[in-house]
C-alpha cells in the first residue's frame, strides 16, 4: 500500500471582477504547481458548446435535476444557471490537490454561509479607473456588457472591503509582485498538497521524496548529537566550579584574599567576592544546562516522530515486509 500524509483537505475561494487579472494568475499558478491544484467541476442546465464534454468542462444537466440537487442542499453555491457541487470539491481535495473555486460575490457569501473550510481570496485591480481601461482596452465587448461589468466590479471592490469576508486581499498593480504574494498565501497549502500527491502516488515511484525525509532525519539526529555533546562540556565546567567552591569554603579562616584567574589575567580578590563569583557562575551553568536539557528533548521528540512517518518505511532500519521488500527489488534491479 502506498503511504499516506494525514492533512486537513484545502480550498481556496478565489474572487475578483473581470479585468483584475484573476485569471491570468490563476494560469500562472496552474503552471508553477501543476499537480497541486485543481478545479472543481460546476453544474450547469445550460447545453454543451461545440467540442464540449461532460464532466470535463461542466457537468450538464437539465434544469429538474438541477433544481432536484438545489432542494437537497447538494451545491456549495449556485447562480441560476450554475453551480459548484459539494461532492466535486471532496473529488478534488480527496486526490491530494487543492481545490480551487472562482466565484463571484454571491458565490463568496454562499459559501462563507456553508461549513466549507476555505480560504477566500480576492484579487483587487489598482483602481476603478485603471479596470475600466483595461476592459475598454480589451475591445471584444460592447458598451453595454462593459457597462454590466464595471457596476458589479463596483459592488465587488466595496463588498471587499467588509470586514471577515477575506483572509486575504491581492493589490494586482504589477502581475509579478501580485503573483507573489499569491503565492506567499497558498505555498505552504501548495507545498503540502504536493506532498500528500505523492505519497499517495507510492514513495517508491519519488525518490526524490523519501531523500528529502531522509535529509530532514539526518539534520534532526546532527542537532541531537550537537546538543549531547553541549551538555557534557557544560557538565565538566560545573565540576570544575564545584571543585572551587569546595576548595574556597575549606580553605582556613584567616585566609584573606584568593586569586582567581579571569580571562586568562589572575586577579586577586576577596574571599567573599570570590565566594560570590563562583556561586553566580555556578547558578548560571545549571539555567544553561536546564535549556540544554529541555531543548535536547524537543529535538529528540522531533527525531523519533520523523523516523516513525511513512514516507521512509524501510529507511528506517527496521524489518520490511514480503510486499515491501518485493517493491524494493523492483525499485534496485535496473541497477543491478
Amino acid at each position: 500500500m502506498p503511504p499516506t500524509i494525514s492533512a486537513k483537505p484545502h480550498v481556496i475561494v478565489l474572487s475578483g471582477p473581470s479585468g483584475s487579472g484573476k485569471s491570468t494568475l490563476i494560469t500562472k499558478l496552474f503552471e508553477e504547481y501543476p499537480t497541486a491544484f485543481a478545479f472543481s467541476i460546476s453544474h450547469t442546465t445550460r447545453s454543451p458548446r461545440p467540442g464540449e464534454q461532460n464532466g470535463r468542462e461542466y457537468h450538464f444537466a437539465s434544469r429538474p435535476d438541477m433544481e432536484g440537487m438545489l432542494n437537497r442542499g447538494e451545491f456549495l453555491e449556485s447562480t441560476e444557471f450554475s453551480g459548484n457541487f459539494k461532492k466535486a470539491v471532496e473529488d478534488v481535495t480527496r486526490t491530494g490537490r487543492i481545490c480551487l473555486l472562482d466565484v463571484d460575490k454571491q458565490g463568496v457569501k454562499n459559501i462563507r454561509n456553508s461549513h466549507l473550510d476555505a480560504v477566500f481570496v480576492f484579487i483587487s485591480p489598482p483602481s476603478y479607473e485603471i479596470l475600466e481601461q483595461r476592459l475598454r482596452g480589451r475591445q471584444t465587448d460592447t458598451e453595454a456588457a462593459i457597462e454590466k461589468r464595471l457596476k458589479e466590479a463596483k459592488e465587488s471592490m466595496e463588498f471587499s472591503k467588509e470586514p471577515g469576508v477575506y483572509d486575504h486581499i491581492i493589490l494586482n498593480d504589477q502581475l509579478d509582485v501580485a503573483y507573489q504574494s499569491l503565492k506567499d498565501v497558498l505555498r505552504e497549502m501548495a507545498n503540502q498538497a504536493e506532498q500528500i500527491r505523492l505519497a499517495q502516488a507510492g514513495v517508491h515511484d519519488n525518490p526524490e521524496f523519501v531523500l528529502k525525509y531522509l535529509e530532514e532525519i539526518e539534520a534532526l539526529a546532527e542537532n541531537v548529537l550537537a546538543e549531547r555533546r553541549e551538555i557534557i562540556e557544560l557538565n565538566k565546567r560545573r565540576d570544575k566550579l564545584r571543585e572551587a567552591s569546595r576548595a574556597v569554603h575549606k580553605q582556613a579562616s584567616n585566609v584573606k584574599t584568593n586569586w582567581m584567574c579571569l580571562n586568562n589575567n589572575f586577579l586577586a580578590m576577596s574571599t567573599r567576592d570570590c565566594k560570590r563569583l563562583i556561586d553566580r557562575d555556578f547558578d548560571q551553568i545549571n539555567v544553561e544546562i536546564s535549556q540544554a536539557e529541555k531543548k535536547l528533548k524537543e529535538n529528540v521528540k522531533k527525531l523519533y516522530d520523523a523516523e516513525k512517518k511513512p514516507e521512509i518505511r524501510g529507511f528506517n532500519l527496521k524489518s520490511l515486509s514480503r510486499e515491501e521488500r518485493q517493491e524494493l527489488d523492483q525499485l534496485l534491479e535496473p541497477y543491478t
